[in-house]
């Protein structure tokens, strides 16, 4: 399948870095705030499948997490048309969870995370989510 945006294009202020991941509906790219200077995660849904029933799928995501203020919960940033691209931003963070678990952890840490991803996901079912 051809790659929705490719390697230094620009999309709006952000500037495609690379692609993080490939799903069922949609592509996760690496990129660069141009304006604010920070880099983020683009999730582009794939033009042919965009209707009114995924976008409206994708508004009710950007809402949701936009009610999930915690410190373990990535917020987004930006939610917008852009160059005909739905393009929902969040910050980008430092490693994926799947990296961190390949790596050796001690127990502590192990916990540690645990609990901030129980927390987070405590924050989520407070919302009835």
């Amino acid at each position: 399948m051809k790659r929705l945006l490719r390697t230094r294009q620009k999309l709006g202020k952000y500037r495609i870095e690379g692609l993080l991941a490939r799903g069922g509906f949609a592509e996760v790219y690496r990129a660069v705030d141009t304006i604010e200077g920070m880099r983020v995660a683009l999730k582009i849904p794939f033009s042919h499948l965009v209707d009114k029933e995924l976008i409206s799928s994708f508004r009710k995501e950007v809402r949701i997490t936009a009610k999930l203020d915690h410190p373990n919960v990535l917020p987004i940033k930006n939610a917008a048309f852009i160059d005909d691209h739905f393009v929902v931003a969040s910050p980008l963070g430092e490693r994926t969870l799947a990296s961190r678990l390949k790596s050796r952890m001690s127990a502590r840490l192990a916990l540690e995370l645990a609990e901030q991803m129980i927390e987070a996901l405590a924050v989520a079912h407070r919302h009835k989510i």
